[in-house]
């Protein structure tokens, strides 16, 4: 029922795509997923209901940081970042640092040009496995800043803490990419270096249909 719902939106057919969300929020065993489908779908509805579901959605979020980062993740989505940073302010900090939440909360902040609330935000805190994002993203922060040395300093600690797991590198990499902006190019040596220097096994298990000199090649954006 998900899949007929989100297909039916994708292609703009509001009418059935709601018919099928509303039997599937009747289902006992939806889940948080689903429900922000049907939110997704009443906000393309124009539904009046739209902003009562979002306000549930942040209560049967509010402890638990799996949902919290999938919201912020949605509101992100709609150009909601705004209302998400200040929705996930009045939050325990704890859960905004669990699993992938800090990075949609960041991409909150990038997106309101909110850079005195990134920087606060990575500063003092543990993102879990995601330690090198936050300094990464400090690093982004403090350069808007005009905090130069600082910036340098935090990116060079992200460098550091990345290790030569594959999805440390290339999350790190396709940031530099996509998410980088104005990280200026003479602090990013040390991941050039280290991208250059990964084996050709590690570069490669990631596909078979790229080599691993392109995949290394792709992603020195510095």
């Amino acid at each position: 029922m998900h899949r007929l719902a989100d297909d039916a939106l994708r292609r703009n057919q509001i009418t059935r795509a709601l018919e099928y969300a509303r039997d599937l929020d009747s289902l006992s065993n939806r889940d948080f997923s689903d429900r922000l489908l049907l939110l997704s779908i009443l906000k393309a509805a124009n539904e009046a209901e739209t902003q009562s579901l979002l306000e549930q959605l942040k209560k049967d979020a509010s402890d638990d940081a799996v949902k919290i980062g999938a919201l912020i993740g949605w509101m992100n989505s709609q150009k909601m970042s705004a209302a998400a940073v200040a929705s996930m302010k009045t939050l325990p900090p704890t859960l905004l640092v669990k699993r992938t939440t800090p990075l949609n909360l960041a991409d909150a902040f990038m997106a309101t040009s909110d850079w005195e609330g990134l920087r606060k935000f990575c500063v003092g805190t543990k993102w879990d496995a995601f330690e090198y994002m936050r300094n990464a993203l400090a690093a982004r922060a403090l350069r808007e800043l005009g905090q130069v040395q600082e910036s340098s300093q935090q990116w060079k600690e992200a460098v550091a803490k990345v290790g030569a797991r594959p999805e440390q590198i290339f999350g790190l990499a396709d940031w530099l990419a996509n998410g980088a902006g104005k990280v200026k190019r003479s602090i990013c040596g040390g991941w050039r270096r280290k991208i250059q220097s990964m084996p050709r096994k590690l570069c490669g298990c990631f596909t078979s249909s790229m080599p691993a000199d392109a995949i290394r090649r792709s992603f020195i954006v510095c």
